[in-house]
Order: structure tokens, then C-alpha cells, then sequence
């Protein structure tokens, strides 16, 4: 007979079996981690405020390993305009270490009930969530 305290804890966690596996690297999506700030802080450059932080819809749309051609593009990129790394260390830094592009959507709600919808995408590796905002694009704004 099944210990009904094992049953009980087994189906309770149920719901969470398949989330972590399935997730890994999507806690940075979360609000408040670093691809919603570096938006945060882009779209209060423009204007944007009045947003009810509580009421945020985030939704991974994406969360893939860094091909090589990506992570040479961007390289290439920050070598010219990055802090004086080399082409090679930067590519290492989008490349290695588990790095992995985060595509999140956001949706915001102001407190009229007006949404703003953004996507946005970053590297984040084993270590870190911040290893590069990519940028983001608006796919509506109703404040």
C-alpha cells in the first residue's frame, strides 16, 4: 500500500515536474531580471511610464544555444564599439559557457487599462543573466 503522505507530496509537485527541465535559463525572463530592466530602461527613454509592474505578462518565446554565426555577428559588432576586447573574446564570451539567446515577450499594462507589447532579446550563459542585452522591438503601444 502507497504511503498516502509520499502520494499526497508526489501529486502536489506534480505541476513542477516538467518545469525546470523545460526552463532552464527562462528564470531570467523573470520580472525584474536583467533583459527587463535593460527594456525598462530603454522605453522610459522614450516616454513610456504609468506602468503597474504587478499586472507584467512575461512569456518566453525562445530560449536557444547561441549558433556560431550569431555569436560572430555580434563579436564583430562589439569589437568595433565594445571596451577594447578583441574580436576573439568577445565571441568566446557570446559563444561559450552554456550561453544561450533569450527571446522574451513583455506585456504591459498602465492603469487605464492601455497595453504596451515589447520583445525582447539577450544572451545569458551558465554564470549569468546579463552577458548582453540585444535589443528590443515594440509590437504595440497604447501609452
Amino acid at each position: 500500500m502507497i504511503n498516502h503522505y509520499v502520494l499526497s507530496l508526489a501529486l502536489a509537485l506534480l505541476p513542477f515536474a516538467g518545469y525546470t527541465a523545460d526552463t532552464s535559463g527562462s528564470e531570467c525572463a523573470a520580472r525584474g531580471h536583467y533583459a527587463e530592466e535593460m527594456l525598462l530602461s530603454a522605453i522610459t527613454k522614450e516616454g513610456v511610464n504609468g506602468i503597474e509592474r504587478d499586472k507584467t505578462i512575461v512569456e518566453v518565446l525562445n530560449l536557444s544555444l547561441v549558433s556560431d554565426a550569431l555569436a560572430h555577428q555580434f563579436a564583430q559588432k562589439d569589437a568595433i564599439t565594445g571596451k577594447g576586447l578583441l574580436l576573439k573574446d568577445y565571441f568566446d564570451i557570446y559563444h561559450n559557457n552554456g550561453a544561450m539567446n533569450l527571446t522574451v515577450k513583455y506585456t504591459y499594462t498602465n492603469v487605464k487599462g492601455a497595453k504596451n507589447v515589447y520583445i525582447v532579446s539577450s544572451i545569458l550563459n551558465n554564470d549569468e543573466c546579463s552577458v548582453r542585452f540585444n535589443g528590443y522591438l515594440t509590437l504595440s503601444r497604447e501609452f
